[in-house]
């Protein structure tokens, strides 16, 4: 007779399956509502859209657009949709403040950004029901 450990055995019944961790954004959940109620735990996403520019040599002769000076200004916009959860302590008392909004300086104090960039809308977590009683 020979031992099966219970790994061995999981893997036996049901296969090895590999998930794909580098899945997409999540989706984004309803919007920052300025002087919006907020609660410790709620949801939110706000976007932020930052602008850098910087100068460049071009060519005239190859770009219309280029002056004589032969430097132009280049405006890059970037626009970026992250969620962030209203703290869960007493700082969540600022959720709803405009001077703490989640895209703000001060919205750390409020507001915790989660890590990877939102696309879309998220669905709805399905509600706990706790089984029934039966003392």
């Amino acid at each position: 007779m020979f031992k099966v450990r219970s790994i061995v055995l999981t893997t036996a019944l049901f296969g090895t399956q590999t998930r794909n961790t580098a899945s997409a954004a999540p989706g984004c959940f309803p919007a920052y509502i300025s002087s919006g109620t907020y609660a410790s735990g709620d949801k939110v996403s706000a976007t932020t859209t930052t602008e850098s520019s910087e100068i460049v040599s071009c060519d005239p002769a190859t770009d219309a657009a280029c002056p004589a000076s032969t430097y132009k200004t280049v405006v890059t916009t970037t626009t970026e949709t992250y969620n962030y959860v209203c703290v869960d302590n007493a700082n969540s008392a600022f959720c709803g403040n405009d001077g703490y909004a989640p895209n703000t300086a001060f919205g750390s104090i409020a507001w915790t950004k989660e890590s990877g960039e939102c696309s879309g809308t998220a669905s709805a977590a399905a509600p706990v029901i706790p089984p029934a009683w039966s003392g």
